[in-house]
């Protein structure tokens, strides 16, 4: 690994998620609908509690483009 690698990932990790708040928002709205929700509704339910979420959000609330907490359980 790059020496320039390993101190940005160093570095990052340090730092606080600034989108921890809408993880648990997103968590609570899919887990009070016992998993029966996609990212669709999900983002629906988001805007309609006042939320402003775009994809780009929906992509970065975990790092990657598709959020592994929405999938069903089993």
């Amino acid at each position: 690994m790059p020496r320039s690698t390993f101190y940005y990932r160093q570095k990052a990790a340090s730092r606080p998620d600034r989108h921890a708040a809408l993880k648990e928002a997103i968590k609570a709205i899919f887990d009070s609908h016992k998993g029966r929700y996609g990212y669709r509704r999900v983002t629906a339910q988001l805007r309609r509690l006042g939320r402003r979420v775009t994809s780009q959000d929906r992509g970065c609330a975990d790092g990657t483009r598709k959020e592994p907490f929405l999938r069903r359980p089993g």
